[in-house]
């Protein structure tokens, strides 16, 4: 039991991470015009949502 709560601990901090790095490149994308940057922002916000929401929907399905 210790090591899921400590991988689920892990993970939650990559998937956070990862969308802190993607608002990020998604503002200066905007600030300096740059829309590859703007994309790469956001494919890395949409990666952080999904595996946030597959921890969530994992979570839900064993209750």
């Amino acid at each position: 039991m210790r090591f899921g709560a400590t991988a689920m601990k892990h993970d939650k901090k990559i998937a956070a991470i990862i969308c802190i790095l993607g608002v990020s490149g998604v503002a200066v994308g905007m600030a300096v015009d740059s829309d590859i940057l703007f994309i790469a922002g956001l494919v890395l916000v949409v990666g952080g949502y999904l595996i946030i929401r597959g921890k969530l929907k994992a979570n839900r399905d064993n209750r």
